[in-house]
């Protein structure tokens, strides 16, 4: 009975064993198929994820490159910003070779930076990993002066520079200097760069670190050759200036000259505009430092004048030419005289004096700059041969000098002496009234041939009209007169003026050519003794008549009495 039951209990044992075995069974089946969704439904949202992420990405990358492709291609500017905020950019192919055609300036614009793209390196990746300490920093050789230490990571080859915020309150000038720091040393690498807005732009020199200094440094002299200068109106001089220390940032140079009418400086080059004294200030731009140069421009000769540019001369004969020089107060009126052919004429302080037969030229010129040159042309002819004066009651007392007949205050004819007018005078009269007349001018006889009688009337009227000494000047005593000669001729007008009228003119141009001079020529009354006539000639023949023309000078100098 006991044993029966213990093989009950035991049978009752297995059979709840059973039960818990296949109840545990199941239970490890349903976990394992509740572990196998869960994983799938986990890849089903990680894919959903993934696919959501990139669809995002492709979206924001298509929308960026949109906007960026219309930004650049809508705008008519070389210069485009782009304005982005990430630190990399993918772009679409057409928008670089666009860039690339276009030759566009494009600036990814960061935070406060702005990067410079390389239109022609331009990568599709693009990363901006430029890292910049701007910080002040006392650097050995610039502790003195404002600067500022920046490092920068140039990041993607596609960047080509970088724009910097700069502080300008740390520098005194808007100009600055950019200076490349390696190891100690500092090369220059963009001199005076003006400071027109807060930002700076270094253009990047590798794909490392690259680190740049900008930085200030004041003028604190300026040297001049000389600061004082004596110059020649119209002349230039040449004037050294340097902007101390030579590595002194802003070497700008301005010119202020007190009177720009009488001298300026341009470059180096001092400019003498008109004679006066100025005085030049040399400053430096936005510095509070000058110099000053004292310039005086002296008056230069403008003109040498002669009163005659050529002379017909005797061998042995000679001339003195008059050189006036214009103005009188010029600084360079040292003359010199030089003769083309010293065995034809020499020449000594515009004393020419005839050697031997020929032509030769006369030069008168100032011995400095500038110079100005006059010449001279010399003929030296033969002495003509005048004929001897006839023997008879005719000729007796009569003054003949080389074969002239004279008369004057000094020398006379006596009272009987009366050859009525000279057919050769006469004729060459008629000849010069033709030439006149075909020149449109009338050369009417006035007087020519006057008796003693007559001569002597016309002096006692005009002594008691007008005094002895006041006749004395326009009329001749009897037998001292021209008239009485048959040589001589008042024509055209008995006017003071007459000299001063075309017909006036043209008669002292031409009357030589006719053998005939203006007897009391201007300028000779001292000499001649009678007033200024344009209307009295005198024949001599033209060989003399045009010697003395050209001689510029009356009969009495002539003939040396």
């Amino acid at each position: 009975m006991g044993n029966k039951k213990k093989v009950i209990e035991n049978l009752s044992k297995k059979k709840t064993q059973i039960k818990s075995k296949k109840k545990s069974g199941q239970l490890v089946k349903q976990e394992k198929i509740s572990s196998k969704k869960i994983f799938k439904i986990s890849l089903i949202i990680l894919f959903a994820l993934i696919v959501l992420v990139l669809l995002f990405c492709v979206i924001s990358y298509n929308l960026i490159n949109k906007k960026i492709y219309d930004t650049i291609v809508s705008s008519n500017e070389e210069i485009v910003n782009v304005h982005y905020k990430y630190n990399k950019l993918i772009l679409w192919n057409k928008t670089i070779e666009y860039i690339k055609n276009n030759k566009k300036k494009i600036y990814i614009c960061k935070d406060n930076y702005s990067y410079l793209l390389d239109n022609e390196k331009i990568e599709k990746n693009i990363h901006f990993k430029a890292s910049i300490q701007n910080n002040f920093r006392n650097l050995d050789g610039f502790s003195d002066y404002s600067n500022v230490y920046i490092s920068i990571n140039k990041g993607s080859d596609s960047v080509k520079a970088i724009s910097i915020p700069l502080d300008r309150s740390s520098f005194s000038n808007e100009y600055v200097d950019i200076y490349t720091y390696s190891n100690n040393n500092y090369t220059i690498y963009q001199s005076a760069e003006k400071i027109n807005s807060d930002k700076v732009e270094i253009e990047l020199l590798n794909k490392e670190y690259n680190h740049f200094l900008v930085v200030y440094i004041p003028v604190n002299r300026i040297d001049i050759s000389s600061k004082e200068f004596n110059i020649k109106r119209g002349m230039t001089e040449e004037v050294s200036i340097k902007v101390m220390p030579e590595n002194a940032t802003n070497r700008t140079l301005y010119f202020e000259s007190s009177d720009e009418n009488i001298a300026k400086l341009s470059g180096n080059s001092i400019n003498a505009i008109s004679a006066g004294q100025a005085t030049i200030n040399v400053r430096i731009y936005n510095e509070d430092m000058a110099e000053s140069i004292s310039v005086n421009v002296l008056e230069i000769l403008n003109d040498i004048k002669l009163n005659r540019t050529n002379a017909t001369l005797y061998v042995g004969g000679s001339v003195t030419i008059t050189a006036t020089l214009v103005p009188d107060n010029a600084v360079n009126k040292d003359l010199e005289w030089i003769s083309s052919d010293e065995s034809i004429a020499t020449v000594e302080n515009g004393k020419i004096t005839a050697k031997k037969l020929g032509k030769c030229n006369i030069k008168v010129k100032n011995t400095s700059e500038p110079i100005i040159e006059r010449d001279i042309t010399v003929n030296v002819v033969k002495k003509p041969s005048f004929p001897s004066p006839g023997q008879g009651a005719q000729n007796a007392n009569l003054t003949y000098i080389n074969g002239i007949l004279v008369v004057n205050k000094k020398y006379s004819v006596p009272s009987t002496y009366s050859p009525g007018i000279n057919p050769t005078a006469y004729n060459a009269y008629i000849a010069l009234k033709n030439a006149a007349s075909a020149a449109g001018f009338s050369m009417p006889l006035i007087s020519g041939y006057r008796s003693y009688q007559t001569q002597t009337n016309l002096y006692n009227n005009y002594v008691a009209q007008y005094g002895e000494s006041i006749a004395n000047t326009f009329s001749a005593k009897p037998g001292h007169s021209e008239h009485q000669t048959g040589l001589a001729f008042d024509v055209g007008s008995i006017d003071n003026n007459y000299g001063n009228t075309s017909a006036g003119i043209w008669l002292a141009q031409n009357a030589h050519k006719f053998g005939f001079i203006i007897r009391y020529p201007k300028g000779k009354e001292s000499i001649t003794g009678y007033q200024y006539e344009p209307w009295h000639i005198r024949y001599l023949g033209t060989s003399v008549a045009t010697d003395i023309y050209n001689k510029g000078v009356c009969l009495e100098e002539y003939l040396g009495i």
